[in-house]
């Protein structure tokens, strides 16, 4: 679901295609942890935890707003991010 991140600044600015589907109401963002880009698929609540893949940066993004913009002070050279779309209860889609 996510376009490539543009950098701004010292920020970073995520932005995607807005959801079509009645059932997504709120955005969820996630933060692969591991490095791997082959995490990026799987990065999201199931697996949200223990360090294994995504650490959580932000959710209840509303559905009108596809865009999250966050502030970096030391970015890395790469981090890989996932913005999910979720139901009004909070669980994800695929």
């Amino acid at each position: 679901m996510s376009c490539p991140p543009q950098k701004q600044g010292d920020g970073l600015r995520l932005t995607w295609e807005r959801a079509c589907d009645p059932a997504t109401v709120t955005y969820a963002v996630w933060k692969v942890i591991d490095g791997r880009k082959d995490s990026i698929p799987i990065a999201g609540r199931a697996n949200a935890g223990a360090g294994i893949v995504a650490a959580f940066s932000c959710t209840a993004l509303p559905a009108a707003t596809p865009e999250w913009t966050r502030a970096v002070t030391a970015p890395p050279d790469l981090v890989f991010y996932q913005a999910r779309g979720a139901c009004g209860d909070g669980s994800e889609g695929d």
